[in-house]
């Protein structure tokens, strides 16, 4: 029987072998093959299962890589919250200077409440064409606009809440201004409004 083991992928000795009067053993010359099926080629090392776990192991270290560059601007990230007032002109109009984002960094706007000293949720302010809208800037232009009130003509206005999800929320970069833009009526004129931002600040 061969010493050597059946899945050996090349032709193997098989011969008798006998000690003569010296002490040496003569050899059979009979060759035979082995009639095993020979394996595929590299299933008798460890070649493709080692080139299997480096190549593994090199995608989890960029996957690792990607989620650790994500995950740093959300660990450095703090709230903001930044309350301000302005008082409307004479036609009830207003541009409120809220927030500038320092230079490096990004604001998301997830909540911006607005309220004067007369109006409440039971007698809000409204008119046919008073709105109000968040935007990029000092004043509106159009492209400006980050969201806006009231959805339906003389809608409810004042108090008005925007409010966004993280994922959902507008994006200021260093520099921008977040302003509140109010075009009211002669109702609205010379009153004080009050607005009071919430947002996270997140290293860019």
């Amino acid at each position: 029987m061969s010493k050597f083991p059946p899945s050996n992928r090349y032709a193997l000795e098989r011969g008798q072998h006998e000690q003569n009067e010296n002490g040496f053993r003569n050899e059979d010359r009979n060759v035979s093959a082995d009639s095993a099926t020979p394996p595929y080629p590299g299933s008798e090392s460890a070649g493709p299962a080692l080139y299997d776990l480096i190549n593994r192991t090199s995608h989890a270290l960029l996957v690792q890589e990607k989620l650790i560059k994500e995950a740093i601007p959300h660990l450095t990230a703090r709230q903001v919250i930044e309350s301000v007032s302005g008082i409307t002109d004479a036609n009830g109009n207003l541009d409120l200077r809220i927030f500038v984002v320092p230079s490096g960094f990004k604001l998301q706007v997830t909540r911006v409440n607005v309220e004067d000293a007369t109006h409440t949720p039971a007698s809000p302010f409204s008119a046919a064409n008073a709105w109000m809208a968040l935007i990029r800037g000092l004043a509106f232009a159009p492209g400006s606009i980050l969201n806006f009130g009231p959805a339906a003509s003389a809608g409810p206005l004042i108090p008005g809440i925007f409010s966004e999800s993280n994922s959902h929320a507008p994006l200021l970069f260093g520099a921008e201004i977040l302003t509140l833009h109010v075009v009211g009526t002669a109702t609205l004129a010379n009153t004080s409004i009050w607005a009071r931002m919430q947002g996270n600040l997140l290293p860019i």
